[in-house]
């Protein structure tokens, strides 16, 4: 994943990205949480 940001060096490009990466850890850890909670 750290070269795929490499590639973009333009600062918005990298704002974009780590919001998309942000969000894809939030959905992945609630999913995580609630995948516990059913156990």
């Amino acid at each position: 994943m750290a070269g795929f940001i490499k590639i973009y060096d333009n600062k918005s490009t990298n704002q974009v990205i780590d919001k998309n990466l942000l969000t894809a850890f939030r959905h992945f850890k609630e999913r995580f949480l609630t995948r516990i909670s059913t156990l």
